[in-house]
């Protein structure tokens, strides 16, 4: 069971940005494949029932456009809020600027499993099945495939810089 007591952009953190940005995009893109299945079934059903109304038919199609569209950018809202989140965070704990070069260092660890998980991404957007589908997540396909270890990358030192960049002060609290 995951502990969300004491998360303040810590490693661990950032490793579960990644996995569960890669496992959102996943997700929403084979929920998106399969109701676009739906969508064609309906209308197959449409089809076959000698059923001839044209508002149903608009409807399945204004049902379609709009989920075509929104999974996208629900992916994007996830990703900015998963790093706003992470920076939030990393600027509101006090840490000792010694730990700077060591938190670099295992952090890389995180840059490494962005690339595995665009290699992924980019062979999951290659298979025939995949290809109409990845079309219809322009945003997702972008960050997960071709941007995925820079934006992770970017979100790395951005925690890095509020997390040991913070002036502290000598007063109360403080380590100076």
């Amino acid at each position: 069971m995951l502990s969300f007591k004491n998360k303040r952009g810590d490693i661990e953190s950032i490793i579960y940005t990644i996995v569960i940005l890669f496992i959102a995009g996943f997700i929403l893109v084979f929920l998106s494949m399969f109701a676009l299945d739906i969508y064609g079934r309906l209308g197959e059903g449409l089809d076959a029932a000698g059923y001839n109304n044209t508002e149903a038919r608009d409807a399945i199609i204004t049902v379609e456009g709009y989920e075509n569209s929104i999974w996208d950018y629900v992916f994007l809202a996830i990703a900015i809020s998963y790093t706003i989140s992470l920076m939030i965070l990393a600027y509101s704990t006090q840490t000792n600027p010694i730990y700077y070069v060591i938190y670099g260092l295992i952090a890389s660890f995180g840059f490494i499993v962005a690339v595995v998980f665009a290699n992924i991404w980019e062979k999951l957007a290659e298979a025939p099945q995949m290809v109409e589908t990845i079309a219809r997540f322009p945003i997702t396909n972008l960050i997960l495939d071709n941007y995925f270890p820079l934006f992770i990358t970017v979100i790395i030192l951005s925690v890095m810089v509020l997390l040991f960049g913070k002036y502290v002060g000598a007063g109360e609290g403080g380590l100076g």
